[in-house]
């Protein structure tokens, strides 16, 4: 099981990529990895990587690669994508299920063709459908709205609190990531309003995922939804 800690949300039947990472620091001159995924959910299209004389081959629910160069390894940062996998859903994904694996005989060597030891992989988990909006029945009250959608010079977040609470609101992208964080600190009850001014060094053409937290003393409000930046 290598499903990560960033969640991707995807539609049934939609192609994206998804990156197949090393959990820290590494260097390495060779690599021979087996991957099994889940072909009742997901097909594997495609490898991508920037890894000179990366071979691959996709059949049957596995994803086959290696490379070798003793004479220039390969450096990657934490998190850094090792590849990206050319990925279609053909089923409906939760967040619970193990959509890839990584054979036992997979392995990194140095540059002395000897084996790296603890090395970890990941890819974020996939889950299909529209995030869920969850509210605490005892709270119908609390009311929350963002406009423009979609935007580009700035993004306003207009809520009602029925009571004192904390209010988190970030912004993640369509890997899972937070790429900002709006506000995060208690407030009274009431009408607040929070201007967002998204900086174009970050953010990108495309789909983003607005995280809504509320807790309050006798109830909590939490939702997830999509909004568009157009540059």
């Amino acid at each position: 099981n290598i499903q990560g800690d960033h969640i991707s949300y995807v539609e049934t039947g939609e192609v994206f990529d998804l990156p197949l990472y090393l959990t820290h620091d590494m260097q390495f001159n060779a690599m021979s990895l087996h991957l099994q995924y889940d072909a009742d959910k997901i097909e594997v299209l495609d490898v991508r990587s920037d890894i000179p004389g990366l071979l691959y081959g996709i059949e049957d629910g596995h994803v086959r690669l290696s490379f070798a160069d003793i004479h220039q390894g390969q450096e990657f940062n934490a998190e850094e994508a090792l590849l990206k996998l050319k990925v279609q859903t053909t089923a409906n994904v939760h967040e619970g299920d193990i959509l890839f694996t990584l054979a036992e005989n997979s392995e990194f060597g140095d540059e002395y063709a000897q084996p790296i030891a603890d090395f970890q992989l990941a890819v974020n988990t996939v889950v299909t459908g529209e995030p869920t909006e969850i509210v605490d029945p005892g709270d119908p009250d609390i009311s929350f709205t963002a406009y423009p959608n979609p935007f580009r010079e700035e993004v306003n977040f207009r809520y009602t609190l029925s009571e004192n609470a904390n209010v988190r609101i970030t912004i993640l992208n369509t890997l899972g990531a937070q790429v900002a964080e709006v506000v995060n600190t208690t407030q009274s009850a009431g009408v607040h309003e929070e201007v967002f001014h998204p900086s174009p060094q970050i953010f990108r053409r495309g789909l983003y995922f607005i995280q809504v937290q509320i807790v309050g003393e006798s109830s909590t409000h939490e939702e997830v939804f999509k909004m568009m930046y157009t540059e």
